[in-house]
């Protein structure tokens, strides 16, 4: 089952939370609402819940929140095979947001979706409550919102994080601790540990039948995909510079491999102009940014040769589907979120001047005031060097063999 706002003008109480990209973690006074506002609500909620406690049963039906973006709805989709495996009657479905809702079609074991109006609350707890759910889990870790979503969303048994400084967690039934010490999917398996599910499941992406490639795609010759573009606040402080791009896009030519650069519908103004520069240099990839669905994304990357990304949603898309992959961090650790596959090779800026700082990024907002770029440390032959030990390994695994079906 799955739900959409629509374009519809939805009539009722709208909280004044959108920022300019429709979340409320790049904005400052979104986040202070969120906090404050939230905090209050859930003391509240958790004094009342705690009158009249959740009790744990066996569920028929378990819904999962997961209102971040495509990446983390991504990784929290992997702990719903530890939960069928611990609940194996029960219907498993994600609420998203118009965010990430693109993702659904492409997970495999979720038994549907239902889109949110995430700033309309009303509307919001008035779905969640039509699911009648046995068991509610909210795979958010900071956002106060979702929290309260849970709280008043009827279900009979809650589970959520208690993430520190954040005063989310007052209203669950049972917690998980989201630690800042290991990688977030270890992070999303601790709320299925919680209600006795053993977790370890990895992300994974089918391809639906409508979306398969089956063939070179785009590109005459083997082909590796570049993907640019972060997403989120200070996208630009995770992005690698552009004249990299172009000097990476000439060898990988050379040796023997059509380009292609992929991006959000939002990234293609900033793609054209790298492409217009790139073409300056003698270098014409072919520009794919805002033109692909992520169906269609997921086929371009699962016939590729090679994906080379910054640390977004692509990234671990790909890793997903398990083509092979080298991931560019720079304020965001590997080791927190770095792909999820062993067919990838992590790099990050090295060396870089003592004042620059890196891999600090937790939740997503802590970017310090005086934040450089430190993207630019990462050189152009460290990626080069890691795309060629991959390119040589001939890596030929895409999707794990019970998927695969999917693109018969």
């Amino acid at each position: 089952m799955s739900g959409s706002t629509g374009s519809r003008r939805v009539r009722g109480f709208r909280l004044p939370w959108r920022s300019g990209g429709g979340t409320v973690r790049s904005g400052r006074l979104s986040r202070a609402l969120d906090f404050h506002a939230g905090r209050i609500i859930l003391l509240m909620a958790g004094w009342f819940r705690r009158l009249a406690p959740g009790k744990m049963r066996e569920p028929a039906s378990i819904g999962l929140c997961a209102f971040g973006a495509i990446g983390d709805a991504l990784l929290s989709s992997a702990i719903v095979v530890d939960l069928k495996r611990r609940f194996p009657g029960a219907r498993v479905v994600m609420l998203l947001t118009k965010t990430n809702a693109g993702i659904a079609p492409l997970l495999p074991h979720i038994d549907g979706s239902v889109v949110l109006p995430l700033f309309s609350p009303l509307r919001a707890i008035g779905l969640i409550r039509r699911q009648r759910f046995d068991l509610l889990i909210d795979a958010n870790q900071w956002l106060r919102i979702s929290a309260i979503y849970c709280a008043f969303g009827g279900a009979g048994y809650t589970v959520g994080f208690r993430t520190p400084n954040q005063s989310r967690h007052y209203a669950f039934d049972s917690v998980a601790d989201h630690r800042a010490d290991r990688h977030e999917l270890e992070n999303y398996r601790g709320l299925a540990e919680a209600v006795g599910a053993v977790a370890d499941a990895v992300p994974r992406i089918a391809i639906p039948l409508q979306e398969g490639g089956g063939g070179r795609g785009p590109a005459a010759a083997p082909y590796v995909v570049l993907h640019p573009w972060a997403g989120g606040g200070r996208a630009e402080l995770k992005e690698w510079p552009a004249e990299h791009w172009i000097s990476l896009a000439r060898s990988l030519g050379e040796d023997g491999y059509g380009v292609v650069m992929t991006g959000a519908a939002g990234d293609a103004g900033k793609s054209s102009r790298l492409m217009a520069a790139a073409a300056r240099s003698g270098v014409y990839p072919i520009d794919l940014a805002g033109r692909l669905n992520l169906g269609r994304t997921a086929s371009l990357l699962s016939d590729a040769e090679l994906v080379v990304s910054v640390n977004t949603g692509i990234m671990h898309m790909a890793a997903a589907i398990g083509v092979p992959l080298v991931a560019l961090h720079g304020p965001t650790n590997p080791k927190r979120w770095g792909p999820v596959s062993s067919h990838a090779i992590n790099l990050v800026p090295e060396p870089v001047p003592d004042d620059v700082r890196v891999g600090y990024l937790n939740l997503g907002f802590e970017f310090p005031p005086d934040a450089e770029d430190c993207m630019k440390f990462i050189p152009v032959e460290k990626v080069l060097d890691a795309s060629r030990t991959l390119l040589r390994k001939g890596i030929k695994s895409r999707l794990p063999a019970d998927l695969d079906a999917t693109r018969a």
